[in-house]
């Protein structure tokens, strides 16, 4: 090798150690903040029946530090200052949730239809590399959908991912932009699921709650109309089988409906 060719190689790390180093580290020893934003879905469908259906959506947030999304690190890969939310994480998941139930047609209030999640990871990881580097974002968590009676017909473990790259500096900004996309990507994977939106709609007491709202009207026309035909109580009573058959009632919840549905013939 010529004296010519190491004097350049000398140099060139010389720039990378004295020049890029610095400029990925993004002042790495000072604290960042983020704000948090969920767009929500485009062009989405309603959900046949979704407006009857009344639904609460918690989320609990069980990581050990609560305003942690991210951390800054040097050009060598060293973690340094943490990059903070200002926003509260759980209650930006929740108000992601609800959007896209709304989106969906569904009544979101204080109903007795629970959708809890519990929150086990909502972070930013920058990965180093020779010239750029990457901010890997991963969320998780565990969603349920609870009946009144406490029974859980639906529940899945949801990741959200994403990956941005061409990152030259290690900062919030680039932090954030990883963070949003990977929560989008989690609360698409939970609302467009057909199990989940099924959970929601067969639940116990939505069926309940239109055999009420049946009977209401049956009674209020009694006086001139006749009862319902025996084909229309053997429609239902065939629903209400094959609503057991899929397992999303339980015998007793079952056995309370068909009750009901014969009471009201």
């Amino acid at each position: 090798m010529k004296c010519g060719d190491v004097n350049t190689n000398i140099l060139s790390m010389l720039f990378f150690c004295f020049l890029v180093v610095p400029l990925v580290s993004g002042c790495a020893l000072t604290r960042d903040y983020v704000n948090l934003s969920y767009i929500p879905e485009k062009g989405v469908s309603k959900v046949e029946g979704a407006e009857t259906v009344k639904v609460t959506v918690e989320v609990s947030d069980k990581r050990l530090i609560k305003d942690k999304v991210s951390c800054k690190k040097n050009g060598y890969g060293m973690e340094m200052a943490s990059i903070i939310s200002n926003d509260d994480v759980a209650k930006t998941v929740t108000d992601a949730i609800r959007m896209e139930l709304v989106n969906r047609g569904f009544n979101v209030s204080d109903g007795s239809i629970m959708v809890s999640v519990e929150l086990s990871k909502f972070y930013s990881d920058f990965k180093i590399g020779f010239w750029v580097g990457r901010a890997v974002a991963e969320v998780i968590m565990n969603a349920q959908v609870k009946k009144p009676d406490g029974n859980i017909s639906f529940s899945k473990i949801i990741t959200g991912q994403y990956t941005h790259m061409n990152v030259f500096i290690y900062s919030g900004k680039n932090a954030k932009i990883a963070l949003d996309a990977a929560l989008k990507n989690a609360v698409s994977k939970l609302a467009n699921d057909s199990f989940f939106i099924k959970a929601l709609i067969y639940s116990p007491e939505n069926q309940v709650e239109k055999s009420t709202e049946s009977t209401e009207s049956t009674e209020s026309t009694e006086s001139t109309e006749p009862t319902e035909s025996l084909e229309g109580l053997e429609t239902k009573l065939k629903k209400l089988e094959e609503l057991k058959a899929e397992q999303l009632l339980t015998e007793e919840e079952y056995l309370e409906l068909r009750k009901k549905i014969i009471n009201k013939h």
